[in-house]
Order: C-alpha cells, then sequence, then structure tokens
C-alpha cells in the first residue's frame, strides 16, 4: 500500500540474543540513502528499546506472581 521507499534500514531487536522483532526506518528520498553512521545509530536505539521492553516484560510478571 503506497508509494515503496527508495531506501530502507533494518536492525533486530534482540532480547537475550534472541530476535523479538526489528526498528526500521525508510527514506522516500532517492537523494538520501543511509549511512553506517546511521545504522550504528540506529543498532543502539533498538538495544535501547528491547532493555525497556525486557524490563517492561518483568514487572510485568512480577505484578501477576
Amino acid at each position: 500500500v503506497g508509494t515503496p521507499p527508495a531506501f530502507w534500514l533494518g536492525v533486530p531487536l534482540l532480547i537475550q540474543s534472541k530476535p523479538i522483532g526489528v526498528l526500521a526506518v525508510q527514506s522516500y528520498d532517492p537523494n538520501k540513502k543511509y549511512t553506517e553512521n546511521d545504522k550504528d545509530l540506529l543498532v543502539v536505539i533498538a538495544n535501547n528499546v528491547a532493555v525497556a521492553i525486557e524490563r517492561k516484560s518483568a514487572e510485568e510478571d512480577q505484578t501477576v506472581s
């Protein structure tokens, strides 16, 4: 559905070295190609998101117990 992106960049969301999803960004500008620095930043963000998901999951597990 819609216009396909010109470029995309995705990195896995990992919890305990297991993929639980993907964090991806898309560019619709044919002049905007993602760089290695963009990938490195997305990896840092994905790691932080995965940690937040893991913490929230642990909190929910404690309230159920």
